[in-house]
């Protein structure tokens, strides 16, 4: 299930001082320490829950990104990652991936097929995230996720069109992708009894924005080819991806 806050954990507001955060976490750890609570595997847990968020805002820095980021802020770096900071669940990089995958399809059948392929990958691996099913460290998805980029800009490069099986492609980086999706998820909250509605709500999200730019990034596509500077665009669009994956992967 996910997280729950770690003002909520220690019992205080989130402008605590360091002083009330501390004698908070002496408080619930004195209740649910293992020594005094032998055997209850419940007791446990609050216990290394309440380690956990002390242990993130009892550090004026990881406090800092916690607060700006929520849950997705564990396992950033000291450079965050909000915006332009690093791929992962900004957006950015799920905006520039679709635009480097309509580059790589020929025909609207395989751009359908392409894009319906991403959207069940993100959908499944965001699913299985959201339920602890699978757990990986946030910083690790934002590696793997600027790499995916990296590779498709250099396929863009040497103006490569992927002709029989692009959704296969589609589908094997939007599984990385709905990981990174699930950081997103996790930063804004999920209330424990409308995990399933928030996540509906959260993945129809995700779609009308893929819908929105799909046919803008289509339209400058086919008016590039029509008016004869395909090439230098897609070189062009090869180059920013490339940026911006090597920037993300650097971070």
């Amino acid at each position: 299930m996910a997280k729950r806050d770690y003002y909520e954990v220690l019992g205080v507001s989130r402008n605590a001082s360091a002083e009330e955060l501390k004698k908070a976490y002496r408080k619930v750890a004195m209740k649910y320490h293992p020594d005094r609570n032998q055997g209850d595997k419940q007791a446990e847990n609050k216990f290394k829950e309440a380690s956990e968020a002390f242990e993130i805002l009892g550090d004026q820095e990881k406090r800092s990104r916690y607060d700006q980021f929520g849950h997705a802020a564990e396992g950033m770096g000291s450079s965050g990652m909000g915006g332009f900071g690093g791929a992962g669940g900004s957006g950015i990089d799920h905006i520039l991936f679709i635009l480097g995958l309509l580059f790589l399809v020929r025909g609207v059948l395989n751009v359908i097929k392409t894009i319906t392929a991403f959207t069940i990958a993100h959908s499944i691996t965001l699913g299985l995230s959201v339920f602890n099913i699978i757990n990986l460290p946030q910083s690790t998805i934002e590696i793997l996720i600027a790499l995916t980029i990296i590779y498709l800009a250099l396929e863009i490069k040497d103006l490569k069109k992927i002709k029989y099986t692009p959704w296969t492609l589609a589908f094997s980086f939007g599984l990385l992708h709905g990981l990174g999706f699930a950081g997103a998820l996790n930063e804004i909250g999920i209330a424990n009894e409308n995990i399933l509605l928030s996540l509906l709500f959260f993945n129809v999200g995700i779609e009308i924005g893929q819908i929105l730019f799909i046919p803008l990034f289509s339209i400058f596509i086919w008016i590039s080819h029509k008016y004869k500077f395909y090439q230098q665009t897609s070189i062009f669009s090869s180059y920013l991806l490339g940026g911006m994956g090597f920037h993300w992967f650097s971070v």
